[in-house]
């Protein structure tokens, strides 16, 4: 991977963390060490549950474009 490739990487990697993985699972980044989401757990409403869905399938098509580029 080229310079310019690692840092789109680490950014993509990064922000899947930030807005869908420890977004809809606060014990998780908690667990990880951080600590931006102590005072919530995680909300298993069908409305929440259906916003992870898009957050997935739009990082999941943000990899596809990113691996197809590489």
């Amino acid at each position: 991977m080229a310079y310019g490739q690692t840092q789109s990487w680490d950014s993509l990697v990064d922000r899947f963390f930030d807005q869908a993985n420890f977004h809809f699972h606060p014990s998780a980044e908690t667990s990880a060490g951080f600590h931006r989401y102590d005072a919530m757990l995680e909300d298993f409403s069908l409305n929440s549950i259906r916003r992870e869905a898009l957050a997935l399938q739009r990082f999941e098509r943000e990899y596809v474009t990113f691996r197809h580029r590489s």
